[in-house]
């Protein structure tokens, strides 16, 4: 079979089509209790920072420090978040999250939910992604993976449809009805691997094109 110039080109344009391309919208496999012991091996969260939107108090500092998402997963009694009653009485949902400066394919996320002085967990939260090239700031460019009601887990773990994304958040839609409408949580864990940008990807296409073409003349 001989390949023409055009037949290169849409080869090559259709590489930069999936190159481009996100997964689909990805959803939670499981759910597992692991009581502080993670089964995450690969946690991205260390390359992210971290933000919050809460204007309640914050234990320990200001989480724009990366303290949330440090890569060690142990509540140590100084690196923790706590959101009171004023984000909850409005019923304005909490918002906590991690971005990369690259995309990353997720496939499972660990939360620490911490326990100082009283556990403040019980409540119902949404985990979601970061749209291709979207404003983390702005609530429609996250896509939500899953919702959990009433969680009752200090560490769980979800295992979810592997999602490309350079972004997760925690999204806290319910303090109000649990714990005493205070929110404390701890860190994030993210497992995944880097995602080849879109021109490196197209390149290597192309590169891989070019040596078929040669031996074919």
């Amino acid at each position: 079979m001989k390949l023409n110039n055009k037949t290169t080109m849409s080869l090559a344009a259709a590489m930069g089509c999936l190159a481009l391309a996100t997964s689909a919208n990805a959803a939670i496999i499981s759910t597992s209790d692991t009581g502080g012991t993670f089964t995450i091996t690969t946690n991205v969260a260390t390359l992210g920072t971290a933000a919050h939107d809460d204007p309640s108090p914050i234990w320990g500092g200001d989480l724009s420090d990366g303290r949330i998402n440090d890569g060690t997963w142990a509540y140590n009694g100084t690196h923790t978040f706590h959101g009171g009653n004023t984000r909850a009485a409005s019923g304005d949902p909490t918002r906590i999250w991690i971005t990369w400066a690259q995309d990353y394919e997720i496939d499972k996320i660990g939360l620490v939910h911490a326990d100082a002085g009283a556990q403040y967990y019980t409540y119902d939260y949404e985990l979601q992604s970061l749209n291709s090239g979207g404003n983390p700031t702005v609530d429609g460019d996250w896509t939500t993976i899953g919702s959990i009601a009433g969680n009752t887990i200090l560490y769980p773990e979800y295992a979810i449809d592997p999602v490309t994304t350079s972004g997760i958040r925690l999204y806290i839609t319910d303090p109000t009805t649990h714990s005493g409408n205070h929110v404390r949580f701890s860190e994030i864990l993210v497992q995944g691997t880097a995602v080849p940008e879109p021109t490196t990807t197209a390149l290597l296409g192309l590169g891989g094109l070019a040596l078929i073409l040669r031996r074919r003349k």
